[in-house]
């Protein structure tokens, strides 16, 4: 869509990227279930990408159902295939069916401590400082969170980064440079700068 959305390119949205979406769409309706205490749509068994937390029982696990990452991306799915259609002037029961499943989709939450939550609970984070940001998908590269429509998750998206920077996090390169774009999205180029320079000096090799 991204692609579509610079240039206009109907043909390539209508013969490239829409059957892409309808592809990947199809997949997470089969794999999305109910969850069995809310009724609403999660993907699982799932991870956060090479992070992991403390179950009830003490153990470090890795396994969870409707991470936040996952349920970001399987949104941002869905809403380009439903955008792609309505530019195509498709409308059809399978279009339908997306529309009512996106509404049905588990949305990630704020935790009691403001921040954005990378599980669908709030779990004890044995890494506090970890390199990932995952669950901030929604932020960048997805669109799902913006000033104008959910500033709350941005803010909430904005207290995470704040949270794993202090502890360390955003230490490998590709780490900065997600960072760099998440403070691009909060519109302050002053942090963005920053970061490039981080990068540059701490995260690069000089080959």
């Amino acid at each position: 869509m991204e692609h579509y959305r610079f240039t206009g390119d109907k043909k390539f949205l209508r013969h490239r990227a829409y059957p892409l979406l309808k592809e990947a769409t199809l997949f997470f309706l089969d794999w999305l279930v109910e969850h069995p205490r809310t009724g609403k749509l999660v993907s699982g068994p799932s991870n956060s990408p090479e992070n992991s937390f403390v179950a009830p029982d003490g153990k470090r696990v890795n396994l969870s159902i409707g991470p936040s990452m996952d349920q970001e991306i399987i949104w941002d799915t869905f809403t380009n295939l439903i955008g792609a259609a309505e530019i195509l002037g498709i409308e059809n029961d399978f279009v339908k069916e997306v529309i009512a499943a996106r509404s049905k989709l588990a949305l990630p939450k704020i935790g009691s401590d403001g921040r954005l939550m990378e599980w669908s609970e709030e779990f004890k984070e044995p890494e506090p400082g970890h390199r990932h940001m995952s669950h901030l998908f929604a932020l960048h590269p997805g669109r799902q969170y913006t000033f104008q429509n959910s500033p709350e998750m941005v803010t909430a998206a904005r207290k995470s980064i704040e949270y794993r920077m202090a502890h360390g996090g955003g230490h490998t390169g590709w780490s900065r440079a997600w960072i760099i774009n998440f403070w691009a999205r909060f519109l302050q180029g002053d942090k963005a700068e920053e970061n490039v320079k981080a990068l540059l000096a701490k995260s690069t090799h000089p080959n």
